[in-house]
């Protein structure tokens, strides 16, 4: 919903389709980095503690 209301500019200046994309990747780009950073140190944390 809140990627309609950026694009079309419900209160707020439109920014259109194509950087809402960018916006998305980016956004993926790092959920996809910090998940794996947080496996890791989970697996780290679980190795110390047998």
């Amino acid at each position: 919903m809140g990627t309609v209301f950026a694009v079309y500019g419900f209160w707020i200046a439109p920014i259109g389709w194509e950087y809402a994309l960018y916006l998305w990747l980016y956004a993926v780009a790092w959920f996809i980095f910090n998940d794996s950073v947080k496996m890791w140190t989970f697996r780290l944390l679980r190795s110390e503690n047998k």
